[in-house]
């Protein structure tokens, strides 16, 4: 009830989608009985999958993961470093070295290694004229998304602020090293190197004044 309440006399409030709403058509795109996340052929009428969740849905969803509107605007951007274990190469773009990755992934070095990685500082600006709160998501898209079984795009982390109308908040998200490996259809997990796309925000809400920015981050 006080959440309701909260909506209707516009108080401070934030709130993202937690699944993907998909189309009623949705039904006749895969079989009750194929359980597979990643998109493909199956085994079973229509014989096609096409994926589930916001990982791996090839369609376009009614509503995206992470959805949601304010009764604010808001603007997004990165502040121009990686937080740790960064550089800059030589055309311009954020770096990552991935050596440790690779000793994690070779069990060279302690198994806690996993919960280090890199991050990002973002600049959360309320750009209209009500005090609120903003959830913000980091998501990453890998290098071959959307293809061999690779995600369309992964959340990495998120970060709930609350900022006064008219000023600006910085907030931390931080990527485990995890999030640079991918798992084969074989079971081991493997480093990823490549470009990846580091987003914050979700694009279908920019045009209703939520933000949204990318960057583009290379590991190797």
């Amino acid at each position: 009830v006080g959440g309701v309440a909260d909506v209707i006399f516009g108080h401070p409030v934030a709130g993202r989608m937690v699944q993907t709403t998909y189309p009623a058509s949705f039904v006749n795109q895969v079989s009750l009985f194929d359980m597979n996340m990643r998109p493909g052929k199956s085994k079973w009428p229509p014989f096609t999958n096409p994926g589930r969740t916001y990982r791996f849905y090839t369609k376009k969803p009614v509503l995206p993961f992470g959805y949601g509107l304010s009764y604010t605007s808001w603007k997004y951007e990165v502040v121009p470093s990686v937080a740790s274990r960064d550089g800059v190469d030589r055309v311009g773009r954020a770096a990552l070295d991935l050596e440790q990755v690779h000793a994690l992934v070779r069990g060279d070095t302690d198994v806690k290694g996993w919960h280090e990685g890199t991050g990002f500082f973002v600049n959360v600006t309320n750009t209209g004229k009500v005090d609120s709160d903003d959830v913000v998501l980091g998501f990453m898209t890998p290098p071959g998304a959307g293809r061999g079984g690779v995600p369309r795009h992964v959340l990495f982390g998120f970060e709930r602020v609350h900022v006064v109308a008219g000023e600006s908040v910085q907030v931390y998200i931080g990527a485990q090293l995890e999030h640079f490996t991918q798992v084969g259809e074989d079971g081991q997990r493997r480093v990823w190197p490549g470009e990846y796309t580091i987003h914050f925000g979700v694009k279908d809400t920019l045009e209703h004044g939520m933000g949204y920015t990318e960057i583009q981050l290379f590991a190797e």
